[in-house]
């Protein structure tokens, strides 16, 4: 699997993606910054902002991807999209972002313990 420095998560209102967020915290061996681009432009936790003092070891996480000039944003800084899909949560509080090529999709659809399995199993070789 490629090395990401940056990881955006995709999912629509209560698909996972806090939770994907957590699980990343525990299974990357890195210091994992957090950031939205809900935040002002100007503000630490936005992404732009957040990116320039990432340090080199580090792994920024994009809780809030719901456009898809957002997605495009983290492929073209070499980062990974996460799909987080979950049946039952189709509320329309997160716009469609197509899944492409490189795209990692998770699908959330049984027991927690089981979402943190499979979130560890697609970041186990990661060397972030």
């Amino acid at each position: 699997m490629k090395h990401h420095k940056i990881i955006g998560i995709a999912g629509k209102a209560g698909s996972g993606r806090k939770t994907l967020a957590t699980v990343i915290d525990h299974v990357i061996a890195a210091y994992v910054w957090r950031a939205r681009f809900s935040h002002p432009p100007h503000f630490l936790g936005h992404p732009h902002v957040a990116l320039r003092f990432l340090p080199s070891n580090d792994v920024l996480v994009v809780l809030d991807l719901s456009k898809e000039s957002e997605a495009d944003w983290v492929r073209k800084n070499g980062g990974l999209v996460v799909h987080v899909t979950r049946p039952g949560h189709d509320e329309i509080s997160r716009s469609g972002i197509k899944v492409k090529h490189n795209d990692a999709e998770m699908f959330n659809c049984d027991t927690l313990q089981q979402f943190r399995y499979a979130v560890a199993q697609l970041f186990k070789d990661c060397k972030l």
